[in-house]
């Protein structure tokens, strides 16, 4: 997320084995972005929103069946 905002990151990992990391500068990634062509930014931005539209469809979905759940559980629990 930090490479779209200058917020901090929002997770950490803890690798349980040894491994090679990539890192990958915000600044660096832009550029890269901009060196690519209009072409491959669209499908860079477009593949993005695509997936932030199923995950808060899946969130969406998955608060409505909780506010269900609570809803069914307090009227049974209300007698």
């Amino acid at each position: 997320l930090s490479l779209f905002d200058a917020s901090p990151r929002s997770a950490t990992v803890t690798a349980e084995t040894s491994c090679y990391c990539f890192v990958l500068e915000a600044d660096v990634f832009h550029q890269f972005l901009l060196d690519s062509g209009e072409n491959l930014q669209l499908r860079f931005y477009k593949t993005c929103a695509e997936e932030l539209v199923d995950r808060f469809r899946k969130l969406n979905n998955d608060y409505i069946n909780s506010q269900n759940m609570l809803w069914r559980y307090a009227f049974r629990n209300s007698d």
